[in-house]
């Protein structure tokens, strides 16, 4: 049986039957949510789960039952809430990443609103409830920081508060007009304190990788690289900013990083993982990393899902686009890891930088980021917890 650390335990404890877990990359949701399904579903109904694609087909969800000692499971990817139904009734329902749920309109909220509203019991876990704007203000409450506190809403509506995004208007918000204009436009301000109250009484305590004591120390490192210098001949025509820019992120300095990536190869043992945005960018990733004949190259991306074929770190890359395999995988077996490039989403570099450095880790981990030329001003967006677009 797993033990589980005295924070999960307290966070447990404190929990009811339908309730939000708020707890960042690397605490251990996973575990906390099998807990909590096992303390308040004392008869173990059948268990669905729901999770990304990549942690869906990675097997760390059927592990970890397998290891609590529940039989009865089945673990669904985001988008099947659509169209799938469990195949056991009574069920217990755990939605992983819940903050991809949030919008009340769209077919994947009203697919959840039905499955929790059916379920016996249900856990949602992130540390990212809108938009991960919604954070402890350290007095008892908790504030929106500049949010979108409508993003609060489904989950307002899962737990049966509400019926509509009306009725969460109205109960949160106050209605204010703009009286000055020949056409007075309606918007609502937000009730913070009773918003607060609420969500206090369905959430645990916001739980960040800072509040586990057991994990070692992690070193951030910033490579700063010289901007590649092109000439005018070698940059194709762009029918768009928006092809421009990708071509330029792409060719930052293509020959420094692949150095860079070369060397640190070169003088480690241990396991890597490697964060890109681009399929140009990961061939030539693939292509430094073949001059290393006693090493084992896997996958992460849209179309494939090799992490179930890494059967032991040391000597081992893990080439992961970062939309397909930055959120919520279990990649402690790394020691390292590496951005080739950066994401434009503040979102997904967050989730990304918690793959290694997580519940689990034993190691002494690092974290390094390649930055050349326009990777500069993504750098500083993300340094700002704020996406980097193109007029930036």
């Amino acid at each position: 049986m797993i033990k589980l650390y005295d924070y999960q335990k307290e966070q447990i404890e404190k929990s009811k039957s339908r309730w939000f877990f708020q707890m960042g990359m690397g605490t251990g949701k996973t575990y906390t949510a099998l807990g909590h399904y096992l303390k308040h579903a004392t008869d173990k109904p059948h268990l669905v789960i729901v999770a990304p694609k990549a942690v869906a087909t990675s097997g760390d969800w059927s592990d970890a039952c397998e290891a609590f000692g529940i039989d009865s499971f089945e673990v669904w990817r985001t988008d099947d809430v659509k169209k799938r139904r469990p195949q056991a009734y009574p069920y217990w329902l755990i939605v992983d990443e819940g903050h991809k749920f949030k919008a009340y309109n769209s077919q994947r909220g009203k697919a959840i609103q039905k499955l929790t509203r059916e379920a016996c019991g249900w856990s949602m876990l992130s540390g990212t409830f809108a938009n991960g704007k919604f954070k402890d203000d350290s007095h008892g409450g908790y504030a929106l920081a500049g949010g979108k506190w409508e993003d609060m809403s489904n989950f307002a509506i899962i737990t049966g508060l509400v019926k509509n995004i009306t009725e969460f208007r109205r109960r949160f918000g106050t209605e204010v007009s703009n009286r000055w204009s020949n056409y007075p436009s309606y918007k609502y301000k937000v009730k913070i304190p009773k918003l607060s109250a609420w969500w206090g009484s369905v959430a645990s305590d916001v739980i960040t990788i800072d509040d586990v004591q057991e994990l070692p120390a992690v070193q951030d490192f910033v490579v700063k690289l010289p901007k590649a210098r092109w000439k005018k001949d070698d940059m194709p025509i762009f029918e768009t900013n928006s092809e421009k820019r990708v071509w330029e992120r792409v060719n930052s300095n293509i020959k420094a990083k692949s150095e860079w990536l070369h060397d640190f190869i070169e003088d480690t043992t241990d396991g890597v993982v490697i964060f890109y945005n681009f399929n140009a960018e990961r061939e030539v990733i693939t292509d430094v990393l073949s001059k290393f004949k006693d090493w084992t190259v896997k996958n992460i991306n849209g179309s494939t899902n090799e992490l179930s074929e890494v059967k032991k770190w040391p000597r081992t890359a893990l080439i992961v686009q970062v939309k397909a395999g930055g959120a919520g995988l279990n990649l402690q077996g790394a020691t390292h890891a590496i951005w080739w490039g950066l994401p434009d989403s503040y979102t997904d570099y967050e989730q990304s930088r918690f793959r290694i450095y997580r519940s689990g880790q034993d190691k002494h981990t690092t974290r390094t980021e390649l930055v050349a030329g326009i990777d500069n001003d993504i750098k500083q967006a993300l340094d700002e917890k704020r996406d980097w677009n193109e007029s930036d």
